[in-house]
């Protein structure tokens, strides 16, 4: 299960064109996963990498505040807190969570 906010396509990769300090390598690593999680799915956009790579990969992806799958170009709503994203924030700050129409988390007082 990996953390991090599901975005568009588009956003993610201007995420990870906006990140500081990270080599054009690894910049583009990142943009090949986005894209075959797009066009076909996680499980093949892994295809390659070694356990290790995989690894480091998902840790910038986790850095960057972004989840490595993107949404569909159709999808109503821009961004979306993962599960994971959303079990850390019940877990550390609010009893019950709203998630907004803009993607962002909110506590639910009943």
């Amino acid at each position: 299960m990996y953390g991090g906010m599901f975005r568009k396509l588009k956003e993610q990769l201007d995420v990870v064109e906006s990140a500081d300090g990270m080599k054009k390598k690894v910049r583009k690593r990142l943009r090949d996963i986005l894209h075959e999680a797009a066009d076909f799915s996680l499980r093949h956009a892994r295809r390659g990498l070694t356990g290790e790579q995989w690894k480091t990969c998902i840790g910038h992806f986790e850095l960057l505040g972004i989840h490595p799958v993107p949404l569909r170009k159709k999808y109503p709503v821009k961004k979306l807190p993962s599960l994971l994203m959303i079990l850390k924030i019940l877990d550390e700050e609010w009893d019950t969570v709203e998630i907004c129409k803009d993607g962002s988390l909110k506590p639910c007082i009943f």
